[in-house]
């Protein structure tokens, strides 16, 4: 307010000098407000979700369920700077967890689910990046990068458990 103090937040900043278009991707979008959604759906911009460096920087909570109503491009993004781990994986882990902890304080906002996230890490991402038609689904005729992950190495990203299909645990 101090530096702007004729515009009633930072988005119209950006709205008064043009930087808000659909080419425009904002980091974490914690703090913005209804109103402020609502603009950048208008424009078309979007967020590029952070929880990892939300979490680390005690940021808080970006109410993606909220943006996502409202019509915002929504991706996710790892922001090592500011957060742990380069990892996508954890950055989806960490998204969930998000998404449930605004829940704790909004029971209106529906946590987002597993599939919805798997979403935003892919899809979502590269419409975010406006390359939703060439990347983001393994479909025909779109680009693919892929490693091969060995689930049962050391210090693998995932959790691996001893399971049969079948088995009771008693309590």
């Amino acid at each position: 307010k101090m530096l702007h103090p004729d515009n009633e937040s930072y988005t119209d900043v950006y709205i008064q000098h043009g930087l808000l278009t659909n080419k425009t991707i904002m980091g974490h979008g914690v703090y913005l407000s209804g109103t402020e959604l609502k603009q950048f759906a208008k424009h078309g911009a979007g967020v590029s979700h952070c929880p990892v460096s939300n979490f680390a920087l005690r940021s808080g909570c970006f109410n993606v369920r909220r943006a996502l109503e409202k019509g915002v491009k929504v991706g996710l993004g790892t922001d090592v700077s500011g957060g742990y781990s380069p990892s996508m994986l954890e950055v989806m882990r960490q998204a969930v967890i998000a998404s449930t902890a605004t829940f704790f304080h909004d029971d209106t906002c529906h946590p987002l689910s597993f599939k919805e996230v798997f979403y935003l890490a892919t899809q979502g991402s590269a419409e975010l990046l406006a390359m939703g038609d060439t990347i983001g689904t393994i479909v025909p005729g779109k680009s693919f990068d892929a490693c091969i992950v060995d689930p049962s190495c050391e210090d693998s990203p995932f959790n691996n458990y001893d399971f049969v299909a079948g088995d009771i645990i008693d309590i």
